[in-house]
């Protein structure tokens, strides 16, 4: 290894030299590891170059650092090359034992959008990184937020185990975006009493259920035959947001038959495979039952129409505004009205009743 050499340090402390040519870092820093005994030189030192620096006031200092306390230089050394990638690794593995199916997709979909970065060195991404990654989104202000969120979770899990020390991804800010046109539009009250009249229609029901009840696909087929309750005919069930989370539902008289008839299977999950008992989830759904009975009954809605449905319908029949927030679980339920208000489910029940 050819250059100029600097300061020559006491033996056993290493040293610190210069490479030949034009390089970013020229100074080098290495310590002697072993010495072997060579017939031709005396002894042969064997080297360890522990970094490479711009200026040989970095190089020294990094040398007295480690002759200090080598083990730790080593490990405060190894920080320096873990990647993004890495600590959302080890993030999620902790993070997706105690959250949702669909929080989970929400995360892995954000990491995705952040693949510019995986492999970049954490402790060398700033605020204008992760900046980059937001500007490149062509996502949803929504989605926007969660890419946010992963990115700042992701770091503040690194700033508290000490691999970095400050966490950047904070400061990024999403960009406004036009809000996109209204796909969803609620069933009209002619189409809702077509659904009754078409009920022998397997799954007509599930629709009509969700529209009484403001349940999302999702949290429809995860409601178990036990969150059912007979006895003061409500269902419990939600689970997309933390407001949101086994909120109780009073079961409208229009529905009971339907939701009786599912009790009475006897199956785990309130409704399921008809055939086999297995959950259903949303893409069998809507191709096997929900799109068909669209079709058949010559109708243009989304399944989450239905949840648009139940909230339009509670407001239009004159439900409170409290009623309808705790009813749906939104995610806008203000924290003083959580705390503050309270509602009975005597109250739910004259709410959900309004409807026709």
């Amino acid at each position: 290894m050819s250059g100029n050499y600097g300061i020559k340090k006491a033996n056993g402390m290493g040293s610190v030299y210069r490479l030949q040519g034009n390089r970013r870092k020229p100074w080098v820093a290495c310590v002697t590891i072993s010495l072997r005994h060579s017939n031709d030189a005396g002894y042969k030192q064997k080297r360890k170059i522990i970094g490479y620096y711009e200026t040989q006031e970095m190089a020294e200092f990094s040398l007295w650092n480690y002759n200090k306390n080598p083990v730790l230089f080593e490990e405060i050394q190894k920080l320096g090359t873990i990647t993004f990638e890495t600590i959302y690794q080890e993030w999620s593995s902790m993070k997706f034992r105690c959250i949702s199916q669909n929080a989970i997709n929400g995360y892995k979909a954000a990491y995705a959008k952040c693949e510019p970065i995986w492999h970049c060195k954490l402790s060398e991404l700033k605020t204008i990184h992760f900046q980059r990654i937001m500007d490149e989104s062509e996502l949803s202000v929504a989605s926007d937020l969660k890419l946010k969120s992963l990115m700042v979770l992701v770091c503040e899990y690194a700033v508290q185990n000490d691999i970095i020390n400050k966490n950047y991804a904070k400061y990024v800010t999403i960009n406004k975006k036009e809000r996109p046109p209204e796909i969803h539009k609620p069933f009209s009250e002619k189409e809702i009493e077509v659904l009754f009249a078409h009920d022998n229609i397997p799954f007509v029901d599930t629709i009509l259920i969700m529209i009484y009840t403001g349940f999302r696909v999702s949290e429809l087929f995860q409601i178990k035959t036990k969150d059912v309750d007979l006895q003061n005919l409500t269902i419990r069930g939600g689970n997309k947001t933390e407001a949101g989370k086994n909120r109780v539902v009073p079961i409208h008289e229009r529905i009971q038959d339907y939701v009786l008839n599912y009790y009475n299977m006897g199956n785990e999950y309130l409704i399921c495979d008809l055939e086999t008992g297995a959950k259903i989830n949303y893409h069998a759904y809507r191709n096997n039952y929900f799109d068909k009975i669209m079709n058949m009954l010559d109708m243009n809605h989304l399944p989450h129409d239905c949840r648009h449905t139940f909230a339009t319908r509670l407001s239009n029949f004159g439900a409170n505004a409290t009623s309808i927030k705790r009813l749906i679980g939104h995610t806008s339920y203000a924290t003083t009205e959580k705390i503050y208000t309270h509602k009975d489910i005597g109250q739910l029940r004259r709410a959900i009743f309004s409807l026709k």
